[in-house]
C-alpha cells in the first residue's frame, strides 16, 4: 500500500466529489430554522445510537469507560452557555442536557428510532462540532488510554457511514472507507483528536517504555503530509487557527503500544 493506494483513493475521492457537485446543482436542500438558526447543526439520532451499540460491544476492551458526546465550538464568538439541543422525532420534541464542560449522554428513546429522529442544535454546522468521547472517568484531563482511543475511532467511523448521503465530507470519506475498511487499525492513518487545552507536548509510556510524540502529531497535522480524518479538514471549517493548539494524533494503529498505554498531555498554561 504505497502510492498507488493513495492515489487510487484520491480518485475515488475526486470521482464522488464530482458525483456531489452535480447531486447539488440539481436538487436544493430544505432548510430547518431552530431558534432563528437557517442552517442547525443535527445529527441522526439513529446513527449516534448505532455508534453506542458498537461503544456497548466494545466495552470489555476498555473497562470503566464510558461513552460521552461532546460538542466543539469552531469560533470564539460561540456564546457556549447558550449552546442548545433538542431531540425532534415525527411526533415530539425533547430537551436533551448539555452539562457545563458542554457534554451529552443519548438518551434512550424507543421512538425516536421508529420516527427517524435527528438531534438538533440552536448553532450552526460551521460553528459547532460533535464528537464521540470514550473515556474512563478515573483520568486526570492530561491522561488519555490508548485503547480509548481506539475504541473512539471506531465508533466515529460507525457514526460517519450513517451520515447523510449528500453530505460532501461524508462522500469523501466513504471513498477511502470503500478501500480502508477500518482505519483505525491501518498504520499510516492520521486520525485527530481533540484535547481539553492548548497541548505543549504529549507523550506514550507503558511498562518501562516512554516515548514523546514528535511534532508531526500536533497541531491540525501541519507538519504530516497524510491525514484521512480529523481538524484538518477545510470543508468542515476546523482550521479555526484559535482551536488548532489542542488538535492532535495517536498512533492507534501501532500495535506494539497496547490498549493500557498511558497518553500524557504537557499543557502550555502548566
Amino acid at each position: 500500500m504505497g502510492l498507488r493506494f493513495y492515489t487510487f483513493a484520491f480518485g475515488v475521492l475526486l470521482m464522488h466529489m464530482s458525483l456531489h457537485k452535480e447531486v447539488v446543482a440539481q436538487s436544493t436542500p430544505q432548510s430547518v430554522e431552530v431558534n432563528h438558526t437557517r442552517h442547525p447543526e443535527e445529527r441522526s439520532y439513529r446513527a449516534l445510537h448505532g455508534g453506542r451499540q458498537l461503544f456497548e460491544s466494545l466495552q470489555a476492551r476498555v473497562p470503566g469507560a464510558v461513552l460521552r458526546f461532546r460538542l466543539i465550538p469552531l469560533k470564539p464568538e460561540v456564546d457556549l452557555k447558550q449552546v442548545r439541543l433538542r431531540l425532534a422525532g415525527e411526533t415530539f420534541e425533547t430537551p436533551i442536557h448539555i452539562t457545563e464542560d458542554l457534554r451529552f449522554e443519548l438518551p434512550n428513546n424507543d421512538l425516536a428510532l421508529k420516527e427517524d429522529a435527528v438531534i438538533l442544535s440552536n448553532y450552526s454546522e460551521t460553528d459547532l462540532r460533535w464528537l464521540a468521547e470514550i473515556k474512563s472517568p478515573d483520568l486526570p484531563e492530561n491522561r488519555l488510554r490508548l485503547g480509548e482511543l481506539r475504541v473512539n475511532c471506531e465508533v466515529y467511523v460507525k457514526t460517519l457511514r450513517f451520515r447523510e448521503k449528500n453530505d460532501i465530507t461524508s462522500l469523501s470519506k466513504r471513498a477511502l472507507l470503500a478501500v480502508l475498511p477500518n482505519p483505525c487499525l491501518f498504520e499510516r492513518s492520521v486520525i485527530r483528536f481533540p484535547a481539553e487545552r492548548p497541548i505543549f507536548k504529549m507523550s506514550l509510556s507503558h511498562g518501562g517504555r516512554h516515548e514523546q510524540l514528535p511534532l508531526r502529531n500536533l497541531y491540525g497535522g501541519r507538519l504530516h503530509p497524510i491525514s484521512l480524518f480529523g481538524p484538518n479538514e477545510l470543508q468542515n471549517g476546523w482550521l479555526e487557527l484559535w482551536w488548532l493548539d489542542r488538535d492532535f494524533a495517536a498512533p492507534l494503529g501501532d500495535q506494539s503500544w497496547p490498549d493500557e498505554t498511558l497518553i500524557e498531555f504537557e499543557f502550555m498554561e502548566d
